[in-house]
C-alpha cells in the first residue's frame, strides 16, 4: 500500500470532506496522506477507496430504480457513504434492478431544473489509473466498478465529495476541474447536471 506525499489544504472547510474545488476555482488537496485501498470484491463489484476519511456530512439523493423520478434525500458521514457502497449489491438479473445516485439534492422530479444544490461530483472514467491521478492531485474519492464492468472491458465509476455545498450553475466548472484532473477522461454523461448512477 503506498501513501502519497501529504499536502497543504488551505481551501477546505474544517470538518467536511475535502474538494474538488473551492470559492476560488482551485483545486483543494487531501489533508492526509493519501492511500489507495482495496475494498471487498462481491462478484463483479470491486470498491477502491482513495484516502483516508474524515469526519462531515455529505447530502445526496437515491433513486430505487431508473424509474423513480423524485428519489429520497440521504445525509450521512463520508465514511457511512463509503461503507454503503461496498455493502451495495455486486449485481442485479438486470441493471433496472440497480439503485441509483446522484450527490446533489432535487427540489422537484428530477431534472436540469430542479437541481438544488450540489454535493459531489459522479464521472464514468473508463481510462484506467483513475486513483494514480486522483492521488496524484491529493483529491478525495471513491472509485467503483460499474455494472458494465468485465475483467476484460474495466469500467470505472468516480464520486468525489465536495467540502461545501455549490449551485448547480458551478457544477459545469467543478466536473471541467475533475475532468483535467483525470486528464480529460470522463465520459460526457459526467457532465449532465441531473444524470443519475447505478451503484
Amino acid at each position: 500500500m503506498r501513501a502519497a506525499p501529504e499536502k497543504e489544504n488551505p481551501g477546505a472547510e474544517p470538518g467536511l470532506p475535502n474538494s474538488i474545488g473551492d470559492a476560488n476555482g482551485k483545486l483543494d488537496c487531501a489533508a492526509e496522506p493519501a492511500v489507495s485501498q482495496p475494498g471487498r470484491e462481491a462478484g463483479n463489484k470491486v470498491l477502491i477507496r482513495q484516502s483516508h476519511d474524515q469526519p462531515g456530512l455529505i447530502r445526496w439523493t437515491r433513486f430505487a430504480s431508473v424509474t423513480d423520478t423524485r428519489g429520497t434525500e440521504q445525509v450521512s458521514t463520508w465514511e457511512a457513504f463509503v461503507e454503503m457502497l461496498r455493502n451495495s449489491p455486486p449485481r442485479a438479473a438486470t441493471k433496472d434492478g440497480l439503485p441509483l445516485l446522484k450527490l446533489a439534492t432535487f427540489s422537484g422530479p428530477r431534472s436540469s431544473a430542479t437541481v438544488a444544490e450540489v454535493f459531489g461530483l459522479e464521472g464514468d472514467h473508463d481510462a484506467g489509473e483513475a486513483i494514480q491521478r486522483l492521488e496524484r492531485h491529493g483529491i478525495r474519492a471513491v472509485v467503483h466498478s460499474t455494472p458494465n464492468s468485465t475483467p476484460e472491458r474495466p469500467r470505472w465509476r468516480v464520486l468525489a465529495p465536495l467540502s461545501r455545498s455549490h449551485p448547480p450553475a458551478e457544477r459545469a466548472r467543478l466536473a471541467a476541474r475533475l475532468n483535467g484532473a483525470l486528464d480529460g477522461a470522463l465520459a460526457p454523461e459526467s457532465f449532465t447536471p441531473p444524470q443519475v448512477f447505478y451503484y
